[in-house]
């Protein structure tokens, strides 16, 4: 993002990059700061942009790319992240309340009437524990984790409501924090602990979390504390690498299920 403007670009070749889409926000967002959150549906006809409290929706036309829809999720929330659905009919946003200092998670199903599309709230959950991470974009199926444990839900039978299932506790065995949580291939989880290893814990038929292994990173522990305080990390999107970076090195690792 340069000057209010949004560029999406894949590589192309010998590391080229080719740009996608070229989005001007500066009409419809004051400024920018790193709390917004972007969204891509999978066609890339529409992008969800999450500032702040408000979500801003995009639609690619043939005069390019015009905001279709915007709406506040909450007047004292601030949106963490947004996820669709696997079906992309519904918008799960993650947020955290300043007023009752708790996070939430507010669930919007997408309508159609007369080839207007608008994003209606059918549900609000309040997600009762530290700040953590919701994992969404699965079929019926949306889990919460904190740095404790695991929380998932699921939706009613016959029902377009969440409900809670199941719980699993993370049992620390450090006294850290997870920095982050990735769901792999719908029945792993990596939690990245702040020991610089990897725990790898596996979701059974029971929907608790049985213990695998732990992966400790000696190439993260040798880096200076600064630097591991802004480490990053993601997944790509054929879920076979996890890619971990700070200001210093870039670490590939090769996620290999047996």
């Amino acid at each position: 993002m340069a000057q209010k403007k949004i560029l999406i670009a894949n590589l192309n070749g010998l590391n080229r990059r080719k740009f996608l889409l070229k989005i001007d926000i500066k009409s419809y967002i004051n400024y920018w700061d790193s709390s917004q959150q972007l969204l891509l549906n999978k066609t890339q006809n529409n992008l969800f942009i999450a500032h702040r409290n408000q979500i801003l929706i995009f639609e690619q036309s043939i005069n390019g790319w015009k905001c279709s829809q915007s709406f506040q999720v909450s007047s004292r929330c601030s949106v963490s992240s947004i996820f669709f659905n696997f079906q992309e009919d519904e918008l799960q946003i993650y947020s955290f309340d300043g007023y009752d200092l708790i996070d939430k998670l507010y669930i919007f199903h997408k309508q159609t009437q007369e080839q207007e599309i608008n994003w209606v709230l059918i549900q609000k959950i309040g997600l009762y524990g530290l700040s953590g991470q919701v994992l969404g974009g699965f079929l019926d199926h949306i889990y919460f984790a904190d740095c404790y444990g695991l929380d998932v839900y699921k939706k009613q039978n016959q029902s377009q409501y969440y409900i809670m299932y199941a719980s699993s506790e993370f049992k620390h065995h450090t006294k850290g924090f997870f920095r982050c949580v990735h769901f792999v291939q719908n029945k792993f989880l990596l939690l990245e602990e702040d020991n610089n290893s990897i725990r790898v814990m596996k979701i059974n038929q029971q929907q608790q979390l049985e213990f695998i292994k732990q992966i400790d990173i000696p190439a993260l522990k040798s880096q200076k504390s600064s630097s591991n305080s802004q480490r990053r990390s993601f997944l790509t999107q054929d879920e076979k690498f996890l890619v971990i970076q700070n200001n210093e090195i870039t670490l590939l690792i090769e996620l290999i299920y047996a």
